[in-house]
């Protein structure tokens, strides 16, 4: 799709080009709702409008819409597919077991920075760097590790299941040696 389709679908739904597709998704809704019959915002203004005119206007709100979420999907699409890509061309060794070391290795091969990983998962930078390193004291409880390793193992297009129970099965086994050796954890 051509830019200037794309910046004509934003105007359509009144915003700057290059919004969010969250912002995309709330215009959405507001506009729909105001150009609906039922909206008594629009009884202030329905006699500017005819029901044609009104139904063509919320045509074009659809057509945006449906225009600017598939240009979003497809463009997360080519992302996720060129990173596929580019994980099968570097032939990534697979590690026997996945640890904290094993998941730094990984995002370094790749050229990820963790701060992307961060943002891209929403996971804090300092979790991030807690799991890394495997400071697990440093981490929330394990029902929390366990969902960010998956969105993190997911986010280098690694097997999440194998990669969250050899993590935590890792972590266990260290915190069996501590609490052996006296170091209580909290897990």
């Amino acid at each position: 799709m051509k830019k200037e389709e794309i910046n004509k679908y934003f105007e359509i739904l009144e915003l700057e080009p290059g919004a969010s597709l969250e912002d995309i998704k709330n215009s959405y809704k507001h506009l729909k709702q105001l150009y609906s019959s039922e909206s008594p915002l629009f009884a202030s203004i329905s006699e500017s409008f005819d029901t044609n005119e009104r139904r063509e206007i919320l045509n074009h709100i659809n057509e945006a819409f449906t225009k600017l979420k598939d240009h979003f999907e497809r463009k997360e699409k080519e992302k996720k597919d060129t990173t596929q890509t580019r994980v099968r061309n570097l032939n990534i060794p697979e590690f026997e077991r996945y640890s904290g070391n094993a998941l730094r290795l990984t995002r370094e091969v790749l050229g990820i920075g963790l701060e992307e990983i961060a943002f891209n998962t929403g996971i804090p930078l300092n979790h991030l760097q807690g799991i890394e390193e495997e400071r697990y004291n440093a981490l929330p409880p394990k029902i929390y590790i366990k969902a960010m390793i998956k969105k993190y193992a997911e986010s280098l297009y690694l097997d999440p299941a194998k990669v969250v129970a050899d993590y935590i099965e890792r972590m266990e086994k260290k915190q069996n040696t501590n609490s052996s050796s006296g170091n209580k954890d909290r897990y």
